[in-house]
């Protein structure tokens, strides 16, 4: 193909002319329209429908297009949109839904669990026209239509304001964070969307999950266990992950370790085992009902004789959250007592 073509013309354009070539060949039996070039303008959508008699086969449609008013904002939660990259997941899964395999889909964050919701794609929403031709191909009058319908409204309770003032803290190099929550509104959930988007971006590598109680660490395993994730994997599936009974020093793999505050007060202040962490194990630590670093709590028994009082609790908490090199997000469901 490239030897036929005009030798005047640049390899840039070559290259677009042989990848549309490609994509063609790859589509020789699955009927799919290949797409030429988008978002053309109108002067060249008015020159191809006058030349449309002579050029057989090519048709202007009009799409659509995502637009997020807030830019970036939040883009770790919204996710983006794309193309259908799997055939197979083309064909036994969405396929039979209505889709075609040049939609658009959602493929991370919101824009991904709630497709189906958003999607005009589906047979339920897409609208469709009956078209008479003639021996020449062209369409000469439409027999009969149904409008297409819109997908629905997805509302987010994130507050655009909050959000953006967390970025920015980012942004300006914040490595304290607190994040409060009213009680009952997933505390749990939130920490595990966290430590996955930090993870599968790459932002943080290694990740501490601190309680103070061994029920708290077990309730945030189940959690990782049990709630499907990307392609219905779970987090300890996706990831590997020291559980809060496993006092093994941290691998080198290990990208998320649970851990009670007594177990590494005895590892950092006490250096018992030879299992102590280095300053630098972790980049990233979490701290659970963190309220509770500022008061002894009455109904805590765990490992109760770690501490003489309120103030000595409060010294070797604060020691084994600072000890690390690390950003710290501490998390909050309650207010601390007074």
């Amino acid at each position: 193909v490239a030897e036929k073509l005009d030798r005047t013309i640049d390899e840039a354009t070559v290259l677009k002319v042989m990848a549309i070539y490609n994509e063609m060949q790859m589509n020789l039996f699955n009927s799919v329209p290949v797409v030429v070039a988008k978002n053309v303008s109108y002067s060249t959508v008015s020159e191809i429908e006058g030349r449309s008699m002579m050029l057989e086969g090519f048709d202007i449609e009009v799409g659509s297009q995502r637009v997020y008013p807030r830019g970036s904002l939040a883009s770790h939660i919204i996710g983006y949109v794309g193309p259908i990259s799997s055939y197979e997941t083309y064909n036994t899964e969405l396929k039979p839904q209505g889709y075609t395999l040049s939609d658009t889909i959602g493929l991370d964050g919101v824009e991904y669990t709630m497709e189906r919701e958003l999607t005009e794609n589906i047979t339920l929403r897409s609208g469709s026209r009956v078209m008479e031709k003639d021996n020449n191909g062209k369409l000469t009058r439409e027999l009969s239509s149904t409008e297409p319908r819109d997908g629905n409204n997805v509302k987010l309770t994130i507050i655009a304001s909050y959000q953006q003032a967390a970025e920015r803290a980012i942004a300006g190099g914040a490595r304290s964070v607190l994040l409060a929550l009213a009680t009952g509104t997933g505390k749990t959930r939130l920490t595990l969307a966290m430590i996955y988007r930090f993870l599968k971006t790459g932002r943080f590598r290694r990740i501490l999950f601190l309680v103070d109680r061994n029920v708290l660490g077990s309730q945030a395993e189940d959690t990782f266990r049990e709630v499907k994730l990307a392609e219905l994997q779970t987090l300890t599936q996706i990831y590997s992950i020291q559980g809060i009974g496993d006092n093994a020093p941290l691998a080198r793999e290990t990208s998320l370790q649970i851990a009670t505050v007594q177990s590494l007060v005895r590892r950092i202040l006490y250096q018992e085992g030879e299992s102590m962490p280095a300053v630098t194990d972790f980049d990233l630590v979490i701290i659970d009902e963190a309220h509770r670093g500022y008061i002894l709590d009455r109904d805590m028994s765990e490992d109760a004789a770690l501490y003489r009082d309120q103030r000595d609790y409060l010294s070797k908490y604060r020691n084994v959250v600072e000890y690390f090199d690390a950003v710290k997000i501490a998390l909050t469901a309650t207010p601390a007592e007074s």
